[in-house]
């Protein structure tokens, strides 16, 4: 086939070349044919001597085809040398990169016949600049980044030399010393500070130039005169391994030291309440252990609060109401609720006390369980109390015998019991014959005598199981089984009044 093409010119010196050459023939019909490869051209490309004389699409694929056709066409419609830039795989299946000069021959009658090509394998010079771009893209970025970090940073960062002068700062710097960065630039950042020690910063500075990272606590000064706690961090600013100047980074403490001394406040506080409080405060964990208990415990139950530390609450709960304790517990957990219990607790010398707990789930920000607080009470004396109001409730205060509430509730359940299958009973309704006239003739101190003593001997005439009671005035009302009045006695009686007894007492006939 090499023998068959003519070509314009003696291509023994092209194959002297470095570059790779082609030479393709201009068509009739425009189409281009390739009619001469140098050594090069074979070396690093995997084309051979077979695609003399073939056209682009009969040896490339289409979009290579595709992509010569274009080029070279240009240079045919031009007339003018045109360079571009292309990629090929050399034999071994490596990607190369190429920049090609397509210069156009003409034959005597000013006619396209040929054209040149000349590629030159710029692999490493493409490499190298897409390296180099990469490398400068992400100096940009690891650039923006470090803006972005410097600027919208909430802790101030100065920015000084080796001799501590204030170069530069970022937004917070301004923020937290109330100087713009003007006004703050040429100027020693030790003017700023308010220490004890005038070589603090410069005994701060050669500490990052010889050991590196430090942190102290220092108070800057405000433009307005007032003191900035701040926690700062001393950090060498290092270019090519040598140290050029110094990040001061300042974090403002004010609110943390305002929260600090709140909780240590608030800690103070709760101890002197919890010491001082006729009540015993509790602390316990998820396992129901003592965390903490107040003094007051001693008081209250005998015991020393170091006793409790490390035993469960169950310990000193009576056993008939830790069941009772716990389901509250669980209430109270799973509503996020105070409950309100009350049990029996162990006093160390006295016995059983009864107690009212309150009971107070806490949480943490995330709405985990922390710990259960406690307020627990001796209501012993309440208890006693409110078991006297009771009795007194349903009894008589005069006869001291169960009244007509008491009477009601029983005979309502007697009731229930008779419809269920108990034994029949029997309900007698007395009064006091003639006790008007006792009342107008003797007064109504002498009238209370008579009923007092009515009740008395009543009690004393009826079965054990029987139920008397007095429904008001005269009026009293008795229950019991109907074989127990069988041998039912009936009392008579009538009252006599020693008018020398000035207490004036009922005598028994």
């Amino acid at each position: 086939m090499v023998g068959e093409i003519i070509l314009p010119f003696d291509t023994t010196l092209v194959e002297v070349l470095v570059d790779m050459v082609f030479i393709v023939k201009v068509e009739e019909d425009f189409t281009f044919t390739y009619a001469f490869f140098n050594h090069m051209a074979l070396e690093k490309t995997d084309l051979d001597q077979n695609a003399i004389g073939k056209t682009f699409s009969e040896v490339h694929d289409e979009g290579l085809s595709i992509l010569l056709n274009d080029e070279y066409g240009k240079v045919v419609n031009t007339n003018k040398t045109r360079t571009y830039e292309d990629s090929f795989n050399s034999p071994s299946g490596i990607k190369r990169y190429s920049k090609a000069r397509l210069t156009p021959l003409f034959d005597k009658a000013g006619a396209y016949t040929h054209i040149i090509a000349v590629v030159k394998d710029v692999t490493n010079e493409k490499v190298a600049k897409l390296e180099s771009e990469d490398s400068w893209n992400k100096l940009v970025e690891s650039k923006s980044r470090y803006r972005s970090l410097f600027d919208n940073n909430t802790d101030a960062v100065f920015t000084t030399d080796l001799s501590g002068v204030i170069l530069s700062g970022n937004t917070a710097v301004e923020k937290i010393s109330g100087y713009s960065l003007d006004e703050l630039k040429g100027r020693g950042l030790i003017e700023f500070l308010d220490t004890n020690d005038p070589m603090f910063t410069i005994k701060s500075f050669q500490q990052v130039l010889e050991y590196g990272l430090n942190d102290h606590r220092i108070t800057l000064l405000e433009k307005s005169g007032a003191s900035v706690s701040c926690l700062v961090n001393f950090t060498p600013i290092e270019v090519r391994d040598k140290i050029v100047g110094i990040y001061a980074i300042m974090k403002d403490l004010r609110e943390l030291d305002d929260m600090s001394n709140k909780f240590f406040e608030s800690e103070k506080h709760f101890r002197i309440i919890a010491k001082n409080a006729q009540d015993v405060i509790v602390l316990i964990n998820d396992q129901q252990e003592y965390l903490y208990v107040s003094p007051s415990s001693n008081q209250v139950y005998g015991y020393d609060s170091t006793e409790y530390i490390g035993k469960s609450l169950s310990w000193h709960v009576h056993p008939e109401d830790v069941s009772r304790m716990e389901q509250n517990f669980v209430q109270a957990l799973r509503e996020a609720t105070t409950c309100s219990i009350r049990l029996r607790i162990k006093h160390k010398l006295n016995g059983w006390l009864w107690s009212e707990l309150k009971a107070t789930p806490v949480y943490d920000e995330r709405n985990k369980f922390k710990h259960m607080v406690m307020i627990i009470r001796d209501i012993t004396l309440q208890k006693k109390h409110e078991e006297q109001l009771e009795y007194f409730a349903y009894r008589d205060f005069l006869t001291n015998l169960p009244n007509r509430r008491f009477f009601t509730d029983q005979l309502l359940m007697e009731l229930d019991h008779f419809r269920n299958g108990s034994n029949a009973f029997t309900v007698l309704l007395l009064d006091i014959d003639h006790f008007k006239g006792i009342n107008d003739q003797y007064g109504h101190e002498m009238g209370d005598c008579v009923i007092e003593e009515f009740g008395r001997r009543l009690c004393g005439s009826i079965p054990k199981d029987a139920i008397a009671a007095r429904l008001g005035g005269d009026e009293f009302i008795l229950k019991s089984f109907v074989r127990e009045f069988k041998g039912f006695r009936k009392v008579k009686w009538k009252p006599r009044v020693h008018r020398e007894c000035r207490t004036r007492k009922l005598c028994d006939t």
